[in-house]
């Protein structure tokens, strides 16, 4: 026959499994939302990524269009500097210039 203090030791023990279950409860809810948070962070940054990369290729590519015209105009303003050092007397028409020695 159970007493009536180990009755209540059981109702006791009862009680702090119960109590351990909510707080086990609260814990995994907590951790889910925590979890929740990180994956739409991480989803977030990974969005932020993508868009940074292609803007870096946006930018990289309209480098690359800008040195290729730099490169252009360098070439061009080389030959007319050239042109005009090496020639002091120039006969030009609708054809282009020509050079008097």
């Amino acid at each position: 026959k159970t007493t009536h203090k180990e009755l209540k030791q059981i109702e006791n023990f009862a009680i702090q499994l119960k109590n351990k279950a909510i707080q086990t409860r609260e814990r995994a809810k907590q951790w889910k939302r925590k979890h929740q948070t990180s994956v739409q962070v991480f989803s977030d940054n990974l969005l932020k990524l993508k868009k940074v990369k292609l803007k870096m290729a946006n930018y990289y590519q309209k480098m690359k269009e800008f040195t290729y015209e730099y490169n252009k105009y360098v070439k061009f303003y080389k030959k007319v500097y050239f042109f005009y050092k090496k020639c002091p007397v120039k006969i030009c028409n609708s054809t282009g210039c020509k050079c008097l020695h």
